[in-house]
């Protein structure tokens, strides 16, 4: 039971050893309960209610970006990211599956004493909500008699809060729980609003304070601006937070929205950047992810700003 594929062609080889654990017209987190009913130690057989004897498998998505849209309508490979992190999820569970304690070492003989295992599948969300809302739909409305594509039990996913506030909100509806390696806005913390969303990092909250707090203190910096991406979360949240160290800390902060909502040209960029050059501030702090920074750049060189 060491090679990662094991429990995947369990689940090919051996349909009729699967039972859904939820029967009837169910929507999503669903499990099946698989029973050999080989020869236990003892000489007897595994009845089809031997708990002892029978596995529980979960099925957990990693949903990651791998391919990005571009403004003419086409897709460009960003694949570095979404396979190391699937990389990371195909790692981890192959560990808990085979007891591997290598790097965790608390799993360490967990298949003596856990049935669950678990397998997965990847899914390209392009970093935008409607295709992640429409591959997590699919897969939880399959069929819960579905062995070779089963529901969900869980998500592993998705990379940026502006996916992930849409997402998590249909986990959520669906009773799913959702781990994210990436979202960091604070606005997922609200629990009414998103009940089973999760992350394995720290949220903006904790990260947007320590660079105002450099400028300012370290630094002396009593002026500065913020060019944001209005319409993305990860940004809104941290000039939120900066503007909150400011005004609780005398410092004085030009926030300068961006909006990409819509496919930006370069002069559109120029026209929202065209208030530094009013501003004529010296420090100037950029929130935004690294597919912005090629065309912000661009513009702002244009404009003297940048050089």
């Amino acid at each position: 039971m060491s090679a990662y594929s094991f429990y995947d062609d369990l689940r090919v080889n051996e349909t009729e050893n699967f039972q859904p654990i939820f029967i009837g017209n169910h929507v999503g987190r669903n499990l099946h309960r698989y029973d050999s009913g080989e020869e236990q130690q003892d000489g007897g057989s595994a009845s089809a209610g031997d708990e002892d004897f029978a596995l529980v498998m979960c099925h957990v998505p990693v949903f990651m970006r791998y391919t990005l849209m571009r403004g003419d309508g086409n897709l460009t490979d960003t694949s570095d990211v979404g396979y190391g992190a699937s990389a990371a999820a195909l790692m981890a569970i192959e560990h808990w599956n085979s007891g591997n304690g290598v790097v965790v070492k608390e799993i360490e003989g967990m298949t003596q004493s856990c049935k669950v295992r678990f397998t997965t599948e990847i899914f390209d969300t392009q970093a935008r909500a409607i295709p992640a809302v429409k591959g997590i739909a699919e897969m939880m409305t399959r069929s819960p008699n579905s062995v070779i594509k089963p529901q969900p039990c869980a998500v592993v996913g998705t990379e940026y809060s502006s996916v992930s506030g849409k997402f998590a909100t249909v986990t959520g509806v669906y009773d799913l729980l959702q781990v994210s390696p990436g979202a960091s806005s604070d606005v997922l913390d609200n629990k009414d609003a998103y009940p089973l969303f999760s992350r394995t990092h720290p949220s903006d909250r904790a990260t947007a304070k320590l660079l105002p707090n450099f400028m300012n203190v370290v630094m002396n910096v009593q002026k500065l601006a913020v060019v944001f991406v209005a319409d993305d979360g990860f940004g809104l949240s941290y000039i939120n937070f900066i503007l909150d160290y400011a005004e609780e800390n005398g410092l004085n902060i030009l926030p300068v929205p961006l909006n990409f909502q819509h496919a930006p040209t370069k002069e559109d960029i120029k026209g929202e950047l065209k208030v530094l050059l009013d501003s004529k501030l010296n420090y100037v702090i950029g929130v935004f992810f690294r597919d912005k920074y090629a065309p912000i750049m661009e513009a702002a060189g244009e404009l003297g700003l940048a050089g």
